[in-house]
């Protein structure tokens, strides 16, 4: 009885506070109402724009406030934000760009191959586009090949092809999404276009990349070869001076891995190894048995935070070990030494009558 007392008491006063606090709401609201308008008059005072990316489609990002509108670049829409719509980001931006035009377009011909050099700010390269041109009517059909080089005359470190008859007409852009490629923000890199047979054009029918002339992109410049691309000149003349193609790079920003962290299994003669990438990235590690910056063996790709075990197979000495994302990008080195080299073999090497009256007394 003492007990159900209690809880009736309790009850009672759970329910009175319930009340006491629901009237409270109810009479303040009204006030607590004109605080919120009056707080969010003060927060749009001065305010420049107001973006709620919530409308869910289009290529506009609508301002709420003024008329700052903004094109919406790199992103689609999803219904699956924390309030409603969102964008979702999937990684790359616009790096580079020369977007202009003159209403002219230079041809493809077996030959003749063209290049715009480019100079990119982030570290991965993941997609271009080129705006290229039908010029007449042309009924002939081949691919056109787009690569990457570091220099105009080194190997292609990416390569991607289309078929002309995606081009349908003046100033369309072409997507080229090739495999993602590492790169040097500040170094200059080219984009070259070039084709594997004689099209037969002429002046009036022909395909070609866009361009803009007085040199609108200060990080490279048009270039073009005569000669299948072994020699090659910039592109200017009297009536076209300095030369830009139109295009767009994308890239992303990429962080290295984490340094790994390492031990030694002695009873199984085991390196273990572990790190994780700040992007997910897949990673491999590097192991250097000599510690000379060398590296001697590397493990598969695996995902981020992946543990790997490394036979040590009987090796001595200290051991180095790096890991390398999947564009890469390598940590710091790291070092460890093997804990089946035993100690005894450091004195034995460097002080060896010691080793020996030491190995007397305690059969070392």
């Amino acid at each position: 009885m003492k007990k159900n007392y209690k809880e009736m008491v309790s009850f009672f006063i759970i329910c009175n506070l319930f009340l006491i606090i629901m009237s409270s709401l109810a009479l303040g609201s009204l006030d607590c109402y004109d605080g919120i308008k009056n707080i969010q008059s003060d927060i749009n005072e001065g305010l420049v724009g107001y973006w709620d990316f919530n409308q869910g489609e289009g290529l506009i990002a609508h301002d709420q406030i003024n008329n700052n509108d903004g094109e919406i670049l790199g992103a689609t829409w999803t219904n699956e934000g924390k309030i409603g719509n969102a964008l979702y980001f999937d990684g790359d931006v616009v790096d580079q760009e020369q977007t202009e035009e003159c209403g002219y377009s230079r041809y493809f011909h077996d030959k003749n191959w063209v290049a715009q050099g480019f100079t990119p700010s982030l570290n991965v390269l993941t997609r271009i586009e080129l705006m290229w041109s039908k010029v007449g009517s042309v009924i002939r059909y081949f691919d056109i090949f787009v690569s990457i080089r570091k220099e105009l005359d080194s190997p292609d470190l990416t390569v991607c092809s289309v078929n002309c008859i995606q081009i349908q007409g003046d100033d369309q852009w072409i997507e080229f999404n090739f495999s993602d490629i590492p790169v040097t923000p500040g170094d200059m890199y080219f984009i070259v276009a070039r084709i594997d047979c004689n099209p037969g054009f002429d002046s009036s029918n022909f395909y070609g990349w866009d361009f803009q002339i007085n040199n609108p992109y200060l990080g490279g410049d048009a270039w073009h070869s005569k000669d299948y691309g072994k020699t090659w000149e910039i592109l200017t003349s009297e009536d076209f001076p300095h030369r830009d193609f139109c295009f767009k790079t994308y890239g992303l920003t990429n962080q290295p891995p984490n340094e790994p962290l390492c031990s030694f299994n002695k009873d199984e003669d085991t390196l273990v190894i572990v790190a994780t990438d700040p992007d997910e990235d897949m990673i491999r590690y590097g192991i250097d048995w000599d510690n000379n910056k060398t590296i001697d063996q590397w493990t598969e790709y695996v995902t981020s935070g992946t543990e790997m075990g490394i036979k040590c197979n009987g090796r001595k000495g200290t051991i180095g070990i790096i890991s390398e994302d999947e564009y890469g990008f390598q940590s710091d080195w790291k070092t460890i030494n093997s804990k089946s080299k035993q100690q005894g073999y450091y004195v034995e090497e460097k002080y060896p009558l010691l080793f020996k009256f030491l190995s007397l007394f305690f059969k070392y």
